[in-house]
């Protein structure tokens, strides 16, 4: 069971898991970590692949927020750093990188796969911080959604609320082609939609969910979908 997945448990949420992608980790890391003063992330995946890559575990890791620093502890990493005065983004933790690291000291070490939201090493150099980047998995899109996913989605039910999570654009944009290729439409109101940036809402903006929840954190969103439920319930004992 992945991290997100668990956490929704924890908090008595039923999930239906339906990865997108396909991760095909890089078969070898030929880069000497000596010349750079840390590692940074925005992607547990990306963690995981490193860490099946290379033992080196003292070397400080930067990640994008705490699910993510919880993965690399869990992995054995020493120093591990996540964003605390900024927002559990890549814009955070550019942000972050700029207060706390030294630019003029060494470079810095971007872990990522194929497909990117945010150009982290364009961002920082335009700040004047070296920083190399290095793919460390490839994803490939899934062609179909399982039966599974088919029935949650297409198939009748009986819970008022149902909520669908969108951890990357990348996501939105497979699961949207996915969904053309079925003969039934979705029905989007009857959907929430969870969202981890506000750049993946406004592109969830366009189709017509019961409602978008945007949060920085997988917890933040499980906090905020609790709290609409309690709402849904409330209103329907007074109706």
């Amino acid at each position: 069971m992945g991290k997100s997945e668990a956490l929704f448990h924890s908090f008595g949420i039923d999930v239906v898991k339906e990865p997108l992608m396909e991760i095909i980790p890089v078969n070898s890391f030929d880069l000497p970590l000596e010349p750079y003063q840390a590692i940074l992330t925005t992607s547990s995946m990306a963690i995981r692949a490193f860490a099946k890559l290379n033992s080196e575990r003292s070397i400080p890791l930067w990640c994008v927020g705490e699910v993510s620093k919880q993965t690399a502890l869990e992995l054995g990493f020493r120093n591990v750093y996540a964003p605390t005065d900024h927002e559990q983004n890549a814009h955070g933790l550019i942000a972050t990188i700029k207060e706390r690291l030294n630019f003029d000291r060494s470079p810095l070490l971007y872990i990522r796969g194929d497909h990117i939201q945010t150009d982290l090493k364009g961002i920082l150099n335009s700040f004047g911080c070296i920083v190399d980047s290095m793919i460390v998995y490839k994803s490939k899109a899934r062609e179909s959604f399982s039966n599974q996913a088919r029935d949650f989605l297409f198939g009748k039910s009986k819970c008022s609320l149902r909520g669908i999570t969108f951890f990357s654009l990348r996501t939105v944009d497979i699961f949207l082609k996915l969904c053309k290729k079925e003969p039934a439409l979705l029905q989007y109101e009857r959907f929430i939609a969870l969202s981890l940036s506000a750049a993946i809402s406004k592109e969830l903006e366009k189709l017509p969910w019961v409602k978008i929840i945007t949060a920085s954190t997988v917890t933040q969103l499980i906090v905020n979908v609790r709290k609409i439920v309690r709402e849904d319930d409330v209103n329907d004992n007074h109706s």
